[in-house]
């Protein structure tokens, strides 16, 4: 099997789109479809945005560039980028345990709790002191929130050029990336590693391109079973900890509308038994935010200038002295006060989060923007061989994937990292060459 790898990008996140919305039309969970000629009308300008702006991306130009790239990971600085990923890690733990300080005890212990019941160490997570700081009023979230750029840029480059890189330094990667895992296990959530896991395609066919040097790579029998391998330990990952999380509900009715889960009338009647549960728990994560969205579209619209999208942007921005209040004029808090759907314990995709500040007229030429640089920045890495592009792409990777579910990238801390990154590649991108 070939595929083009120039619009395996494209394809992959259309198609991925596709079935989740199919998935959501048909779905066990009894949804209640009051807007189903609008949400299917809107999904199908949003394809055709990601369509048309990835197209563009890709006959975009660049200007000539310093050729900072080639043997770059084996200088001295290289060096100094890897020592400061070691630093990153104690911090993280930190941010993702949400405590104070830490020692080697307690990640022992919360591993422990973890490999005993991860629904434990998902649950302990929420009792701890520090859920909800600000970044600005702790000095270890600050380090790690200015760190966090750094050490992104730094795995996934390291991932690119592992054969360029001397054991010493690859020691230090796989350490620092074990480290990042292992700290997401401890907190018993399946978003760190299923970030990682999803980006598995597409640096697997970008390591394709590196060894066959076409534009159509092939996918041998080989390849295909590494590739699937990966994607069904990571399903087999978010059905595990899905049905630890709920081993102790009655997955009877749905939470969101009081509905009866539709067991008897929909395909999974057909699954095996000890099946069941670990796919509606997929399915719901996957598209239960196609809920909130039919829901938005009864509701005005209501702007909310800038500071609706993010909560994060939004702190960042009255940090700078900005301030707009947005309280209980958002989507998501109005449809939580009407249907009891709390927002971030449920989700409404992340066009209804772009919606509170551009309306859903506006969020389909966003997309557009979106795809378009990420288009451009993939034709960038297949092309150019510019690697500095390749951190962003991971970040467009998670951000396109997530867009049925919630604000994932713009929304969340990494945030920082997209904007970093986007301007790091940017500058490099645009440069001419002086020398």
């Amino acid at each position: 099997m070939k595929i083009n790898v120039l619009k395996f990008p494209q394809r992959t996140v259309i198609g991925y789109l596709i079935i989740t919305f199919v998935m959501y039309l048909i779905s066990p969970w009894n949804w209640e479809k009051e807007n189903i000629l609008a949400l299917i009308m809107f999904n199908g300008v949003i394809f055709g945005s990601i369509l048309f702006g990835f197209k563009r991306g890709l006959k975009a130009k660049f200007f000539k560039r310093r050729i900072f790239y080639g043997n770059f990971v084996n200088k001295g600085y290289w060096n100094l980028l890897l020592f400061i990923s070691i630093l990153y890690i104690y911090p993280n733990f930190l941010v993702r345990f949400q405590v104070d300080s830490i020692s080697i005890n307690d990640i022992i212990f919360r591993l422990g709790v973890a490999l005993t019941d991860i629904s434990d160490a998902y649950f302990l997570k929420n009792e701890s002191e520090l859920k909800n700081t600000s970044i600005f009023s702790n000095i270890w979230i600050l380090i790690y929130t200015f760190l966090s750029p750094v050490v992104y840029f730094v795995k996934f480059v390291s991932i690119y050029h592992w054969k360029r890189l001397h054991f010493l330094q690859k020691c230090i990667v796989g350490f620092v990336i074990f480290c990042d895992i292992l700290a997401f296990l401890c907190i018993g959530t399946n978003k760190g590693v299923f970030d990682y896991i999803l980006n598995i395609p597409f640096l697997f066919v970008l390591l394709i391109l590196q060894k066959d040097n076409t534009f159509f790579v092939r996918f041998s029998m080989k390849r295909l079973v590494i590739l699937i391998g990966f994607l069904i330990i990571g399903i087999y990952f978010f059905g595990s900890t899905f049905q630890s999380r709920t081993k102790n509900k009655s997955m009877v009715y749905n939470t969101i509308n009081n509905k009866p889960i539709n067991y008897g009338e929909s395909f999974i009647s057909m699954l095996p038994e000890n099946m069941i549960r670990g796919y509606l728990g997929l399915d719901f994560y996957l598209t239960h935010g196609y809920n909130g969205l039919d829901k938005a579209f009864d509701l005005e619209y209501k702007p909310t200038y800038g500071f609706g999208n993010s909560p994060l942007l939004a702190t960042i921005l009255t940090k700078l002295g900005f301030y707009y209040n947005t309280k209980g004029i958002t989507y998501e808090e109005r449809i939580d006060k009407i249907y009891n759907a709390k927002n971030g314990q449920y989700w409404h995709t992340a066009y209804v989060a772009f919606a509170n500040d551009i309306s859903f007229y506006g969020v389909p030429f966003l997309v557009f923007f979106m795809s378009y640089f990420f288009g451009k920045a993939w034709k960038d890495i297949v092309l150019n061989k510019n690697v500095i592009a390749l951190p962003l792409i991971t970040l467009f990777v998670i951000m396109f994937f997530y867009l049925g579910a919630n604000n994932q990238v713009l929304g969340k801390g990494q945030l920082f990292n997209f904007i970093a990154l986007f301007i790091f590649w940017n500058f490099y991108s645009t440069k001419n060459l002086t020398d």
